[in-house]
């Protein structure tokens, strides 16, 4: 079947941010927090690079 383009594009964004979401509503707790630990630690070793880059 044929669709508009923006139709089919939106269509498939918005699946993709649905699968995201209850991915994310399905990880644990701990992993959660790991996360946070490494993004941390990755923060405080980078410094302010990052926004030097405008990253």
């Amino acid at each position: 079947a044929l669709e508009p383009a923006d139709f089919g594009e939106a269509s498939s964004n918005r699946r993709a941010e649905i699968y995201l979401n209850v991915k994310d509503n399905n990880r644990s707790t701990f992993e959660k927090q790991l996360e946070g630990k490494k993004e941390q630690m990755r923060k405080s070793r980078d410094g302010d690079k990052e926004e030097n880059n405008g990253i």
